[in-house]
């Protein structure tokens, strides 16, 4: 996808222009548009038609939930990822009864902001650790797309390495641990990050903890 339209929804303005920065300065050339309220959001998704809207749950003028499924019943193509405060059950619910295409923690670390984007874009569902077992309960069975469904193509020793990954270790250590050279380890990211259409390290850590969630 070429200069992905991304609309960053918040009202709070600190917070909005934070998101800003970090999509504008991730070298990923995307094209980010800014809305502060929901009657705004509504109305800049119609104009400008985005591929991905990271929207807050909590508008000034209403809720991000009610924006969605406004948008969502006219561009039902229109990826919508919440980034929230609250992790609780009922705030992610609500997200999900308004076709969330994921959910996340506003305190993410701008690296795991920056991956989560890169996937939702490409397809992939993504909600915080936290979030998954009422996603998992869920009657709305319509929602697929998990990291256990992605990681079926993947071998038990490529799932090793992706396992030290997500823990932050480098491929030295991580050959060391398993008893391979650098050299191998390089070459399994290389298969998993084709299998998984991915090519950051951070990318793969979402992807290995959601499934073990």
């Amino acid at each position: 996808m070429d200069n992905p339209k991304i609309l960053i929804v918040d009202d709070q303005l600190l917070i909005r222009k934070g998101i800003v920065n970090i999509l504008s300065t991730s070298n990923n050339n995307y094209k980010v548009y800014e809305a502060a309220s929901m009657k705004n959001a509504i109305s800049k998704a119609f104009e400008i038609k985005p591929d991905l809207i990271l929207m807050d749950l909590q508008l000034g003028d209403g809720t991000g939930a009610e924006a969605a499924r406004i948008i969502r019943d006219k561009h039902a193509e229109i990826a919508i990822l919440f980034l929230s405060s609250y992790d609780d059950q009922t705030s992610v619910m609500a997200a999900l009864l308004a076709g969330a295409t994921g959910y996340i923690i506003k305190n993410s670390d701008a690296n795991i902001l920056n991956s989560v984007v890169r996937l939702t874009l490409k397809g992939y569902t993504i909600f915080n650790q936290k979030s998954l077992p009422y996603l998992l309960s869920a009657s709305n069975s319509q929602i697929t797309n998990l990291s256990d469904d992605l990681l079926t193509s993947i071998s038990s020793q490529q799932k090793k390495v992706l396992k030290y990954v997500s823990q932050g270790m480098t491929n030295k250590e991580i050959g060391r641990e398993m008893g391979l050279s650098d050299k191998t380890i390089r070459n399994y990211l290389t298969i998993i990050f084709e299998k998984l259409g991915i090519t950051k390290r951070t990318e793969a850590a979402v992807i290995y903890t959601q499934s073990k969630t």
